[in-house]
């Protein structure tokens, strides 16, 4: 049985029971990503004095774990508006940028593998957002995504006007960087790049779901079952296809939190030890997770996508590098194996 934490409570479902609907097998390959958020500095169990320096994060320790995604030919690896690399009571408008600082850092440390970086449009000016990814996709070579922060939905609720108001943001911010882009080929006397940072955004209602048909690249959901994902998925196709985008253009992918152990037991005893250290809310009341071994996981994630429920998965590892390493060395190749993802970039 795979564990899926519901709210606190835990609903045992079997990861090959399909849904009631039965569509036709999807032939093309999973996304597959690896959310490196909790990677970031996280508040100590004190209050540093004024005299005491900030403790960086060890920046190298991530470029490792970004670099063993890779080795693994994963899509992506996405940094979170949570992402810090240096703890502090009360973020600072530099510190806002933390995401796409690492990001950058990691642009010449990789070759192949996607960098994703959170900013947020409450915080920081479009025109800087987009010079921060344009500067990130001319660095990675032509990897870079944005992931809009949508701290606003969060704090003043999933309301039209405010996702009206997102949609304008990042409508400004995908401008101001076709601008960039165009001025810089301009000045070196060149045709501007035909390829352009995608849009991720995390996806969570029907006004949101509209949003991501009309101008994102990806959806991030989260969702505790199967049939939840597929509703919002067929929201975020809808809404493509209502605004003239092919449906296939928005990959929908949803966050998997992995504990991964040799067996059930063992993993929920990791899970209530990490729950224990916990200082927020932890990923697995919002979405789905994982709790059993790698094989169990591979059952889950080939029923969700053989099943067309998403279109791929954004891995959430319970911990670090533990969870990384059993995905990469346990979970991919099986799914290579299979078929579902790609062995090359």
């Amino acid at each position: 049985m795979t564990d899926l934490a519901v709210s606190g409570s835990r609903l045992d479902l079997d990861p090959s029971a399909r849904l009631a609907a039965e569509p036709a097998p999807r032939t093309d390959h999973l996304t597959i990503g690896l959310d490196l958020t909790g990677a970031g500095a996280g508040p100590t169990l004190w209050t540093p004095t004024a005299d005491e320096a900030r403790a960086e994060i060890d920046t190298q320790r991530v470029i490792d774990l970004a670099r063993v995604a890779e080795s693994a030919v994963l899509d992506f690896v996405a940094f979170d508006d949570e992402f810090a690399l240096a703890h502090a009571a009360v973020r600072t408008h530099a510190s806002r940028l933390d995401a796409a600082r690492i990001a950058c850092r990691l642009a010449p440390a990789t070759t192949g593998v996607g960098l994703v970086a959170t900013l947020d449009t409450s915080y920081l000016d479009p025109v800087h957002i987009a010079t921060a990814i344009a500067t990130l996709h001319e660095k990675s070579g032509g990897r870079a995504s944005w992931q809009v922060g949508t701290s606003q939905a969060r704090a003043l609720g999933e309301r039209p006007e405010v996702w009206d108001r997102i949609a304008r943001e990042i409508r400004t911010v995908v401008a101001a960087r076709a601008s960039r882009s165009a001025e810089a080929a301009a000045s070196l006397g060149r045709t501007p790049t035909t390829t352009a940072p995608g849009v991720v955004l995390r996806v969570g209602s029907p006004e949101s779901a509209a949003v991501a048909g009309r101008l994102a690249d990806v959806a991030r959901i989260e969702a505790l079952d199967a049939a939840s994902a597929r509703a919002l998925r067929q929201d975020v196709r809808a809404a493509a296809e209502a605004a003239g985008r092919d449906p296939d253009a928005v990959r929908v992918l949803v966050d998997v939190v992995a504990i991964v152990g040799s067996d059930a037991a063992s993993a929920r005893a990791r899970r209530d030890i990490l729950s224990d250290l916990a200082t927020s809310e932890p990923a697995w009341v919002r979405t789905v997770s994982h709790l059993g071994s790698t094989r169990q996981l591979v059952a889950l994630l080939e029923a969700w996508v053989s099943d067309d429920v998403v279109d791929g998965f954004t891995v959430v590892p319970g911990s670090l590098p533990h969870d990384v390493r059993e995905l990469v060395h346990g979970v991919v190749p099986a799914l290579q194996e299979r078929g579902l993802v790609r062995t090359a970039y």
